[in-house]
Formats: structure tokens, sequence, C-alpha cells
């Protein structure tokens, strides 16, 4: 539906015909009530079929466009949003004038001392009906996913993509310290302080999760592509950054660290609230990096090359980022810099100015290991599965992953050991021993797809070839490919 809406106080355009349909559809009601139609077709045609639906509202979001109307009486099948199919109205909210209704509650809400009152300016009464219409959509779902039957074991996740935005496509300006949105800590949208990326999630399953707790771990959106994959009992694919959360929702054995690391490059500066830190308010952005490793960030804006160092803060003790780490505590920089450098590889049509930095090499463990003259590959553990599942997957599977499920996919067997024509996907980890710094290339010879990370890199991903900077020293390998045939990995350094 991209491209249908243009603004407030106008409607639904396209030169498809399906544009006289959804005219006056109040965005956030469309979604919703085609999620109800569609969610209800899945459960008649077969009720025990898993089904998966990502549902991104738009809303609050620049537009700020009002509903149509109040929010229909009930929920669920029998009430709430309806999806009617009816040309000029496929909803039953598609009536009144659209852009119109101001939810009561914040009609004539007012702000400032009690003896000298303001009304709520209207952007922000835009701004609370918005997010008032999607906790009713929600509600919605919800009563509805209960009166189909699958409310004790549908998983749902409610979260949001970013702090706080300041957007507006109206006359008047918005404001992300009217509310407060970015709670304790400071940054908004397109920040990467802890105001622009921290973001909290509910997360439901009546029969699956024990409810009543908050886990303060952190993650990222790429863990739950991992966490899907672990709770449907498949293996994720190797090039998901990701790491199943299954353990912490079901409330059984221990879950992996998360990769958690930002890059993000945009014009502009964080705003100058007063709630803001002095140090952060008016902070020119451009290019920024974010890497956390436990309760330590190291941040940097406006990155110019590689060797910027990053501020360092203990986000567990100061949410505001206040106090700088890096100078009293240059192991921390040090160790969330190297990080940095490990967990993401250069790509020529979204150049960074860190790009011609090599992944720092693992402490060294073995001085002459590191000192050889040639590059050195060595396999510490080979896993094999002769599941024939994995063979039906379009991905190439990770074998290595924590999983929380019962039956895993994979057996030990000793490097070397002649591997059977029934072996339906591989894994290798083990080391590479570089004598230098510089350019690497990596060939998988008799294989076509695979994926091959080096630290937390995917370097090659789903083919056979890939080229990353190495600092001289060990670095970890994890290689995961398909079938019985055992590739050759060769390793080509270029100065």
């Amino acid at each position: 539906m991209e491209g249908l809406y243009r603004g407030p106080k106008e409607v639904w355009h396209n030169d498809d015909e399906v544009s006289a349909d959804l005219a006056g559809c109040y965005t956030t009601d469309l979604f919703t009530a085609f999620a109800k139609q569609w969610i209800g077709q899945q459960v008649r045609a077969d009720a025990e079929q898993p089904f998966f639906l990502y549902l991104a509202y738009d809303t609050p979001h620049a537009v700020l466009e009002l509903p149509t109307g109040p929010y229909p009486a009930g929920s669920g099948l029998a009430g709430g949003l309806q999806w009617t199919g009816r040309p000029g109205a496929m909803i039953n909210t598609a009536a009144g004038l659209p852009d119109s209704f101001v939810h009561p509650d914040y009609r004539h809400a007012t702000f400032g001392d009690p003896e000298a009152e303001q009304q709520w300016p209207d952007v922000y009464k835009r701004y609370a009906t918005a997010v008032r219409r999607i906790d009713d959509c929600v509600g919605d779902l919800l009563a509805l996913l209960a009166d189909v039957g699958v409310d004790e074991e549908t998983l749902v996740i409610f979260t949001s993509d970013n702090g706080p935005s300041i957007e507006s496509y109206l006359d008047e300006p918005i404001r992300a310290d009217f509310f407060r949105s970015f709670g304790p800590f400071d940054g908004i949208k397109r920040d990467c302080w802890e105001g622009g990326v921290r973001v909290g999630a509910l997360v439901r399953a009546p029969g699956l999760i024990p409810g009543g707790r908050i886990d303060a771990e952190p993650a990222q959106f790429h863990d739950l592509l991992a966490t899907f994959a672990d709770l449907a009992d498949i293996a994720a694919p190797a090039r998901s950054d990701g790491v199943s959360l299954a353990p912490t929702l079901l409330g059984s054995g221990s879950r992996s660290p998360s990769t958690l690391y930002v890059e993000y490059a945009v014009d502009g500066r964080t705003p100058a609230y007063a709630a803001f830190a002095p140090a952060h308010r008016g902070r020119q952005r451009g290019q920024m990096q974010l890497v956390r490793m436990g309760d330590h960030v190291g941040v940097r804006y406006d990155v110019a090359a590689a060797d910027d160092r990053f501020e360092v803060y203990d986000v567990a003790r100061d949410p505001k980022q206040e106090h700088d780490l890096a100078d009293t505590r240059p192991d921390l920089h040090d160790m969330l810099a190297a990080q940095a450098s490990r967990v993401r590889r250069a790509h020529p049509e979204f150049p960074r100015p860190y790009d011609g930095e090599a992944m720092q090499a693992l402490p060294a463990t073995d001085a002459e290991a590191a000192a050889t003259e040639k590059v050195a590959v060595v396999v510490t553990e080979q896993l094999i599965s002769r599941d024939p599942v994995l063979s039906e997957l379009p991905w190439t599977p990770t074998l290595a992953a924590t999983r929380s499920s019962s039956l895993p996919r994979r057996e030990s067997v000793n490097v070397g050991e002649p591997v059977t024509p029934d072996v339906t996907a591989q894994e290798w980890t083990g080391e590479l021993v570089v004598p230098a710094a510089g350019l690497y290339d990596f060939d998988l010879v008799g294989i076509h797809h695979a994926v091959l990370r080096v630290h937390d890199a995917v370097i090659v991903d789903e083919g056979s070839r890939g080229s990353v900077r190495l600092a001289a020293g060990q670095h970890p390998f994890r290689l995961s490919f398909r079938g019985a045939v055992v590739p050759r990995l060769m390793v080509r350094h270029r100065s």
C-alpha cells in the first residue's frame, strides 16, 4: 500500500483501481481490519497450521493524520474493526470525515502551571490519539486470537523500531520533549544515544511464556529471526546475526549474548532539549557508530577516520550517558573498539570512513603461531547433520547455535573423519592465523553456497568467495555449508 496516502485532510490516491475502495480509510484501522480478516482465514483453513504475521503500523509518524471517528465498539470476531470488502468502504470505519477525530481524553487536555494552564497544541493531540488508536487495535487483535481459539499458543511481540520522532508534515512542528518520550535517556530517532536506539518490547504467549517478568538483558531485532526459528524447531540461517531468545522467554536454560551493533549516517544534530546532557545538545550526527558489550556502550558521532576514539558509558549505571569512561578505562575503550571492527564488513555501495580498518585479532595466546610466515587454517571442531529436514530449507543452516529445543540437529565427529553421503549440512569452527595485516581473499573450492564468518562478521554470504581486511594474529571463524562434500578453504593475502 506504499504511496497511497498523501497527508492530513487528503484522501487515498493512486492510479490503481484500489484507490476508490480505500478512500477515507485510516491506515492504522485499515492494517488492523485486514490483519484480523487474514488471521481468521488462516485459522479457518487449518487451525493446526502455524501462521506468521508481520504487522508494521505507520503511526504515529510524520503524517500524524487523525482517524475518521471513534474506535468501533467491541473487539475480536464480533466487534471492533471489521473488513467489509465493500467497494468504497472496505472497512467499517471508512465513514465520516477523514482527519477529524480527536480522542476525548485529549480534546481538551492542558499542560503547564495549574493557574495558567494551556491547551495541548493540535500536533500533540494528534500524536496522543494515534498512540491510543494503536492500543485499541492491539487489544482488538488479542481478542480475536482468543475468539478463534489460538490465544494460548500464539506468540505476540510488540515493539518499536527507534526512539521518538519529530517529523511533522504539518505546519506545526513537534518536539519529543513535550511527552518526554525518550524516557530517562538522551536522544531521539536518528540518534545513536540510548534514547534513539533503546526501545522496549512486550512479549505475550499465555500458554508458553510465564507472565509478569521483566528481562533487562539487551537484544537486537536480528535476534527475532533466530528466536522464531528456534521455537519452530528449525535451524536458523547461518547468515543471521541473531541468537535465540527462547531460553529467556520460556524461562529455561541460558541464552548466548546478543551481537549489539549500530552504524548510521545522517545529517542534522541531536535536539538541544534542556532534558539532555549539555554535551549531547546540538551534537553533530554525521557518521555514527555504536557497539555494546555487557553494560558498556561505545559510541562515536561525526566519525571522520577509523582511529577516532569512542566515548564509553556504563549505561546500566549511567543511562543518560553523562560520564565518559574512555580515558579512565582505556581497557574498555580498546575492547569495544576491537569488537566494532569484528562485527562488520565494508561494502563498496555504502562507504564508511572506517572501511579501511582491519579486523582486530584476538589477544595473543600463542606467540609462535602468531609469528607464522604463512596463513594457517586450524579447524578445531566439525559438526555434521544427517537430518533430511535441513536439505529442504532455502538457506544454509547454522548447527552450532544454542538451541532451547530438545531435538538437536547435529552430532560431533572428529575432524577429518570420512563423511558419508547422507550428510545434509556441516559446520566447521576454528582459527585463522595470519602473519601480516592486509586484505585477505577467501575461496571455497568444491561448494557454491556457504556462509563464512570471521569473528562475528559474514565474509562469504551464501556463495563461495569473500574478502576482508585482517590484522596480524588469530581470528576465529565459522564455516557453514550444505552436503557431504568437504571443500578446500583457500586464503590468499593481498597487500
